[in-house]
């Protein structure tokens, strides 16, 4: 408490705690609007004086379980956006939506029951919470395996180095992997998003360039075989995928780059990569 200058524990639940917002209405037939590219499906929630500061057009959460708020399993059945606050009425008007087909969305909205919760990350550190406690069990899964792990520096000083485009190192047997932490895709949760920062063309020309120079440029947003071994994937809480296993990417002996979009047809945890 002492570092944070006075925060108080209401302070800390409501930043690290998404609020849960009841479903006011709910009409789970299934459209695409004229202009649009996605299915949804429709609800309204309350405006009251806990939730108007974050109702706003654009807002978007996830629908959980109402039971998640009495102590049941949390999971994700759909996302939800606000699209309209109509004040006088006290509701603000949403869309149900998933990201990937008709079928995904009508599979999603089977799953209603009217009692469903939005939950909405209230100042945005709910998100980087759990994927730092990811991490932390990621890290804790490889030392107890004999895995020796060293996480890498957030950013490096131009003096010190080149920066290090992947998340941690492990090492075991003299053999040192680069490992990188993703997630799932935001709206479609069938594929990985293996993607990466573009970065700065070095100047000169391409024959000229020092090997550190061509291994931290990044054209496209696809990552690089030369820079991770391994994708660290989690894909806890996510209903298609109620429990982790393993699945190799397929050996690309030609590409340098990673496919961004790798589609998961069954339960993955770690993607490994080789030539």
């Amino acid at each position: 408490m002492r570092r944070y200058g006075g925060a108080t524990p209401t302070g800390f639940v409501d930043v690290l705690c998404p609020l849960l917002i009841p479903l006011h209405s709910f009409d789970p037939t299934i459209i695409k609007l004229p202009g649009q590219s996605h299915w949804r499906a429709s609800f309204t929630v309350e405006l009251t004086e806990e939730t108007q500061g974050v109702l706003v057009r654009g807002r978007t959460g996830k629908f959980v379980p109402g039971e998640f708020a009495n102590g049941g399993l949390w999971r994700e059945i759909a996302k939800g956006r606000i699209v309209d606050v109509d004040e006088r009425a006290t509701l603000a008007h949403g869309e149900i939506y998933t990201g990937g087909t008709k079928s995904d969305l009508a599979n999603a909205i089977s799953q209603f029951r009217g009692t469903e919760l939005l939950e909405i990350d209230q100042f945005g550190a709910a998100a980087k919470v759990l994927s730092g406690l990811a991490e932390f069990e990621l890290v804790r899964i490889a030392e107890a395996a004999g895995y020796t792990v060293r996480r890498m520096p957030e950013d490096m000083a131009r003096h010190l180095g080149s920066y290090r485009n992947y998340d941690f190192e492990f090492t075991k047997n003299a053999v040192t992997k680069k490992v990188e932490v993703k997630s799932i895709w935001g709206t479609n949760t069938r594929f990985a998003r293996l993607i990466h920062s573009l970065t700065t063309r070095p100047h000169g020309d391409p024959s000229n360039w020092t090997e550190e120079q061509r291994r931290n440029y990044y054209p496209t947003s696809s990552c690089k075989f030369s820079t991770q071994d391994i994708f660290a994937v989690s894909v806890k809480g996510h209903p298609n995928f109620p429990r982790c296993g393993h699945r190799k990417v397929p050996t690309q002996p030609v590409m340098s780059h990673v496919v961004a979009s790798v589609p998961l047809r069954r339960p993955a945890l770690i993607f490994s990569l080789s030539r």
